[in-house]
């Protein structure tokens, strides 16, 4: 269970992905503590609950409101 990285680095390697070439979405502090300890390359912070903050500090690189945050 989060924060233990075990879901996420399991998800990559049945995608044939590196972790360190990955990026993860996480709205809980738990999901972006467990992308850092996996050493994903970049763990986006999902801020649905204004928590944006509190993502950042525990390991985000980018904290997002929503998806449509990432449209150009």
């Amino acid at each position: 269970g989060k924060p233990a990285p075990d879901i996420f680095l399991r998800a990559a390697e049945l995608l044939k992905a590196d972790a360190s070439h990955s990026a993860i979405f996480e709205d809980a502090i738990a999901g972006v503590q467990a992308g850092r300890a996996g050493h994903f390359k970049y763990v986006v912070g999902v801020a649905r609950q204004g928590a944006g903050d509190d993502l950042r500090e525990n390991g985000a690189n980018l904290v997002i409101h929503s998806f449509a945050d990432l449209q150009e």
